[in-house]
């Protein structure tokens, strides 16, 4: 768009809209640096004289060019400093502010010297720039917005947006190569338990030699291998006697054929080629599809037949691995099916969908990311949905149902955060997904060539009879392959069968998460996958990586894994191995415990502003009355099953907190010094979280032990969304045999569970830690932090 259309269609009403009078337009040789004057009314009743800059295009860091970084801030200095008639004092004088207004933002390798610069503009000077002024357009000027700018562009830029701000790469800043295009190389696996065993222990399985195998099964077969064969060279599975068709009704679905071989093994070494890529999918096509595909047949096969296994004569196979053989972010992002990506807190989870939103909106495609803890209880999970979606793109209730119903996928986060997850949670998820009825109209009775699908494919369909017709529906999702196999055994000709397809298949696609302990069965519509930890190999590829890229020796760091087991564990998740790293990187104390590693990072995060400036501030509240008050509102969240709230909100806990001994100007800016300057907290628009569920729980678990609420956590100890939290507070206290003991004169606690391991694991990890907090709480106490009544027996219980 032309500069001059742009200024006349937007900049012009948009400044009427925002109450411009005595409006000029400025622009060309001498304009100075302005492009438009205008006067403007204060809250105050006075009248004012302000500039307005406009900047279409991008920005660049070459000197002399008038798009350049320094150029702009040049022009916007001089748009404050020159002098210009007030149209309605008639007196020379200067703008009393400016108003930026760009297509593009700043970018930072251009900008990354003008710090100060920028500071000092920013006294006297507004931005609106690229998405952020779309936005206010909207906002203020609707009609032109709908008649010139399409919504769903500007609500999926900003989806994406807010959804930044909580990547946890950036949580310190820890450098991001070329090679580290995603957060960190992690595992995938699906859900098969055979296949998984196989892989573990290193074997494979030999192929079977069969004698009778039931008919419908090899003809399933057949016409797998006749579908497959188009995207991969699969192996023959099975050498058979020719089957004689038999005629519809002497056929006996339960009848068995003669079969030579039975070709297991070779097509278990053909996956593994796939996943190294020793094979390559023909034409391009998704290998993710075809790996969901032929894990699926092969499980199939493993669970009908008695396998012999032999060990594998294959290299170490990272079954599925992320990053060195499959990028499998994007391989994900653009495969057809439902997906369910389970995994341990840190795991990836968040981020993962993160990328996938990037890539699919980059790509075009029409996609919402909805966190779970945002759904209502008393509305439908699509209007939850359709919500937030306004709330976070500030655009209409009719713009977001709208841009809900037209979206082709939907990336649904943190299932174990829903209020609600019983069977009508995930009843909608199935609706939501099938957006549409997936049916087609035959002229015959399909049941016989249907016949010889495996169950689990058969039970997505229904078969209704109309007269001489019959109606196949769908009522669940169908996989990618299952709906190519039902259309290639219904029809031959392959316009007939990709027509078939495309109304077999669901009009949209879900990815939903959810933690491991809360696992939750979807059924067959949605392919499960597992995040997987850090192998030992891949965290320290991780840790050379990173420090290479930061000029930084790994060495100290892996010498202190080798001697440390426990917290070498812990941080092979992903999350956990950045916040490690980032400590690391800054010389500070290395963290022996989970508690320990997520303190010192609470700590560090204190005093990342002081620490890069290299000076000490002085702001709203110490340093403990913050933590303080992070502290409150993790409980306040957790115990709500909320994850954010808004500033006022926030105020509320922390006149609860300090019961007026904080003035409000002061708690104001604690919670600015929290976002802003240390990071704790995010703030999206009004709504203020702690960016990861994990950082909220460690923060719940440092305010039951300073309060003394042990008795809250021996109640809630069997409930998976509470676990993180019991296993944090004993690194903090350190009172796991006290915890445990009172759990046990519950009745709640199973000696060889998994939980009780990790508390104790965390516990010994952790001792000398809580005499550390003790002796913080007893310091607080001279400027009124903490109030205890029997701080001798809270010493007791905890040291």
């Amino acid at each position: 768009m032309k500069e001059t259309d742009f200024h006349k269609n937007f900049v012009r009403p948009f400044l009427k809209a925002i109450g411009a009078t005595s409006l000029e337009y400025t622009h060309g040789s001498n304009e100075r640096g302005k492009d438009f004057l205008y006067v403007i009314e204060t809250a105050y009743g006075k009248k004012e004289l302000h500039a307005c800059v406009v900047k279409n295009g991008e920005f660049n860091g070459r000197a002399n060019d008038s798009n350049s970084v320094q150029t702009s801030l040049v022009q916007i200095q001089t748009a404050k400093t020159s002098e210009c008639l007030n149209p309605v004092t008639h007196k020379m004088e200067t703008p009393k502010r400016v108003i930026v207004i760009a297509t593009h933002q700043f970018p930072d390798k251009h900008a990354g010297n003008l710090g100060t610069q920028m500071d000092r503009i920013s006294d006297f000077c507004d931005f609106l720039m690229a998405e952020d002024f779309a936005l206010k357009f909207h906002k203020q000027c609707p009609t032109q917005f709908a008649e010139t700018v399409s919504p769903g562009s500007i609500i999926g830029k900003t989806h994406i947006q807010r959804l930044q701000l909580h990547s946890e790469a950036n949580l310190f800043r820890l450098p991001r190569g070329q090679d580290f295009k995603t957060f960190v190389d992690m595992r995938m696996l699906t859900q098969v338990p055979q296949l998984l065993q196989l892989i573990e222990e290193g074997n494979r399985p030999k192929n079977v030699d069969a004698e009778h195998i039931e008919t419908s099964l090899v003809e399933f077969l057949k016409i797998y291998h006749e579908f497959m064969t188009k995207y991969v060279n699969l192996p023959e599975l099975v050498s058979f006697t020719p089957i004689v068709q038999a005629s519809k009704s002497s056929q006996d679905k339960n009848s068995k054929v003669r079969v030579k071989t039975l070709r297991i093994g070779d097509l278990f070494d053909m996956i593994c080629d796939l996943h190294r890529q020793v094979v390559k999918p023909k034409g391009g096509n998704n290998l993710a599809d075809l790996l969901f595909s032929t894990h699926s047949i092969l499980a199939l096969l493993l669970s009908n037949f008695r396998f012999v296994e032999s060990k594998a004569q294959f290299p170490e196979l990272k079954f599925g691995i992320i990053g060195a053989f499959l990028d499998a972010t994007k391989d994900l992002a653009f495969s057809k099916d439902n997906l369910y990506i389970v995994g341990e807190p840190g795991g990836g989870k968040t981020f993962t969908l993160q990328e996938l939103a990037k890539l699919l909106h980059e790509a075009g495609s029409q996609v919402v990311y909805f966190p779970c803890s945002k759904i209502d209880a008393l509305k439908s999970l699509k209007e939850s949905i359709e919500e937030h979606v306004q709330e976070t793109a500030q655009c209409t209730r009719d713009e977001a149902v709208s841009y809900v119903a037209a979206s082709e996928t939907v990336l649904i986060d943190g299932l174990d955060e829903a209020i609600t997850l019983g069977e009508g949670l995930i009843k909608e998820l199935i609706e939501l997904a099938n957006v549409k009825s997936p049916s087609i109209t035959l002229n015959f009775d399909p049941t016989y060539k249907l016949d010889i699908l495996p169950h689990s494919i058969r039970e997505k369909l229904i078969l209704t009879r109309r007269g001489k017709k019959t109606r196949l529906e769908v009522k669940l999702g169908l996989h990618w392959d299952e709906a190519n196999i039902v259309a290639s055994l219904l029809f031959k000709k392959e316009a007939e069968i990709t027509k078939a397809v495309k109304s077999l298949s669901k009009a949209r696609r879900l990815i939903v998460t959810c933690r491991q302990a809360l696992s939750i069965d979807l059924g067959d519509s949605f392919r499960k996958l597992q995040l997987l930890q850090f192998s030992d190999e891949e965290l320290e590829q991780f840790v050379r990586s990173h420090c290479e890229a930061a000029n930084h020796g790994p060495d100290e760091l892996l010498s202190f894994f080798r001697t440390h087991g426990y917290i070498h564990d812990v941080c092979k998740s992903p999350l956990t191995a950045s916040i490690m790293l980032g400590i690391y990187l800054r010389g500070s104390r290395l963290p022996t415990s989970l508690a320990d590693l997520y303190e010192r990072r609470a700590n560090l995060l204190m005093q990342e502003w002081d620490f890069a400036r290299k000076v000490k501030r002085v702001t709203g509240g110490t340093e403990s009355q913050k933590i303080r008050l992070a502290s409150r509102f993790a409980f306040e969240m957790h115990l709500r099953r909320k994850v954010e709230a808004t500033k006022s909100q926030l105020i509320s806990f922390g006149k609860a907190e300090f019961g007026g001994t904080v003035e409000l100007p002061i708690l104001r800016q604690m919670i600015e010094d929290l976002v802003k300057h240390h990071g704790i907290l995010c703030m999206v628009g009004d709504l203020l979280s702690f960016g990861h569920l994990s950082h909220l729980e460690f923060f719940c678990a440092r305010y039951i032990m300073q309060r003394q609420k042990m008795s809250l956590l021996v109640k809630n100890f069997g409930r998976p969304r509470w676990q993180n939290v019991i296993l944090f507070f004993v690194g903090l206290s350190n009172a796991t045999n006290e915890l445990l003991e009172k759990v046990q004169a519950a009745g709640k606690l199973i000696s060889d569970d998994l939980l009780v391991k990790r508390l104790i694991a965390e516990g010994q990890a952790s001792e000398g830690f809580g005499s550390f907090l003790l002796d913080e709480i007893e310091a607080s106490q001279g400027d009124d932090e903490f109030e205890y009544d029997h701080l001798d027996e809270f010493h007791e219980d905890f040291s």
